[in-house]
């Protein structure tokens, strides 16, 4: 049961710019590899995510190294960035984005 109390905390949440989610900026473990150069799956504070979709990536050119992010779906539902720091070949997660 929603309380009014919990109605306007819901509602206050939805007011304002959208909510960008939640960053983290930590390690992954990244498995197998796509065409897109975008790993099969990763994982990610002791869970394994399956990738199903990339919504959208870019790339950012953080003299003298390059980064590229990738907006993916996992499996599960979860959406994120998972961000590739290609010199070294280190995968972060960005951050956790909100559900659509």
């Amino acid at each position: 049961m929603i309380t009014g109390a919990s109605q306007n905390r819901i509602r206050a949440a939805g007011r304002g710019r959208p909510s960008r989610g939640l960053e983290c900026h930590e390690l992954v473990h990244a498995s197998g590899t796509q065409s897109s150069g975008l790993p099969i799956a990763f994982q990610w504070r002791g869970r394994r995510y399956r990738i199903a979709a990339v919504d959208g990536s870019k790339e950012r050119n953080a003299t003298p190294k390059a980064v590229r992010i990738f907006s993916v779906r996992t499996t599960s539902g979860m959406r994120c960035e998972l961000e590739h720091r290609t010199e070294s070949n280190v995968w972060m997660m960005n951050r956790v984005l909100p559900s659509l």
